[in-house]
């Protein structure tokens, strides 16, 4: 996960942030993971981070990509088998620049192969 390359005093929580996000078992594990965000970004602005926005950037992509594993893999336990052909989901604007602040704001988009 991209959070850990932080750096001083934000690396330990940085790091707790990301195995909570990259271990969650469920939608629960994965808000409360989205809720030490703010803890983070606190830290970052105490350091004086320039990097903050692209820490929130990789964090929301990183909640966006677990969350797809975790709907896909209740799909098939619902019974509802396998992906019928891949998929992604792209992370656009502010998000895919690393440019985003606290709040995602709905420049995600899904595709499929054909």
């Amino acid at each position: 996960m991209e959070l850990r390359r932080s750096s001083g005093l934000s690396r330990p929580l940085c790091h707790r942030l990301d195995n909570a996000i990259e271990h969650a078992k469920d939608a629960a594990e994965l808000a409360a993971a989205w809720s030490m965000l703010p803890s983070v970004a606190r830290t970052l602005r105490r350091g004086r981070s320039t990097r903050a926005s692209w820490r929130n950037s990789s964090t929301s992509n990183s909640l966006d990509r677990r969350a797809a594993v975790l709907a896909d893999q209740e799909m098939q336990v619902e019974g509802c088998g396998a992906p019928p052909c891949a998929d992604a989901i792209l992370v656009l604007g502010s998000g895919g620049r690393g440019e985003s602040l606290m709040g995602p704001h709905g420049d995600e988009t899904a595709s499929k192969a054909e």
